[in-house]
């Protein structure tokens, strides 16, 4: 069998704040307000065989944030003054691709379970009235994915998506 599904979702989403110091020993820690923002996303689902599922995401996201250095402020390698207007730009884009195996359970409820590469793409940059520098950051992270359809009719269904794992050095999770 051959499928192919194609989503596109877009809408507002409300950052609970940003809190980061760089370098870690040395920096300023810098806070950022709670802050809404637009987003997008696009994701892509590839039926492979009776049971194979391909998944891949596109998911970049970018929130600014203007604000007044209330005090001398070191970020990576630059210097701002005390009452300096600052930028701070935030960017975490994220690109998964991965493949998941339908369990057979039921006809009319449907789980997948499988593994995911997510790509993230991280920057921060501080910019203000005379100098600009930021900090990249771009890893691999591999996650565990579920997803689940139950067809309640032949016109209405139910679909929940996770990814995620835990590590000493982090967590990622993702659901929809």
């Amino acid at each position: 069998s051959f499928g192919l599904d194609l989503r596109v979702e877009a809408g507002q989403v409300q950052s609970r704040g940003n809190r980061f110091q760089i370098p870690g020993d040395s920096g300023t820690e810098l806070h950022m307000p709670a802050k809404s923002a637009f987003y997008y996303r696009f994701e892509g689902h590839h039926e492979i065989g009776e049971n194979g599922l391909l998944r891949w995401v596109y998911a970049p996201f970018t929130i600014k944030y203007d604000s007044i250095a209330s005090e001398a402020t070191k970020f990576n390698n630059t210097d701002f003054n005390a009452g300096d207007a600052l930028r701070t730009k935030y960017k975490f884009n994220s690109y998964r691709l991965g493949y998941l195996y339908r369990l057979p359970l039921f006809e009319k409820f449907k789980f997948w379970a499988g593994l995911t590469l997510k790509v993230r793409d991280a920057m921060i940059e501080v910019s203000g009235p005379t100098a600009k520098d930021s900090s990249a950051n771009v890893g691999v992270v591999p996650l565990l994915s579920f997803k689940s359809q139950w067809d309640l009719t032949s016109a209405l269904r139910l679909d929940a998506q996770l990814d995620g794992a835990a590590a000493p050095q982090g967590r990622a999770f993702d659901g929809a």
